[in-house]
């Protein structure tokens, strides 16, 4: 899916992937997060993955799963002042 931003943060973000419903019950198999076409998260059935990104005006975000069809993810993009400087 493609998002756009107003406005491009400096540095900026954090992706984090939280495998099922975060309490273990819904979880892939294995999960692949493309970003602007670069892989930036790739996992074998861990709960959670995380990858410091860089987010453009507009993106494509892509999300490959591998499980049951009830299976599911959560993609969070967040932003890290810390990153910033």
């Amino acid at each position: 899916d493609k998002f756009h931003l107003d406005q491009v943060p400096t540095g900026c973000c954090v992706l984090i992937v939280t495998n099922g419903d975060g309490q273990g019950t819904d979880e892939v198999r294995s999960y692949e997060v493309f970003l602007n076409g670069e892989r930036v998260v790739r996992s074998d059935h861990s709960r959670s993955a995380q990858a410091a990104v860089k987010l453009l005006a507009i993106n494509t975000l892509k999300v490959v799963l591998s499980g049951a069809p009830h299976s599911k993810v959560f993609v969070l993009l967040a932003y890290d002042p810390r990153r910033s400087k």
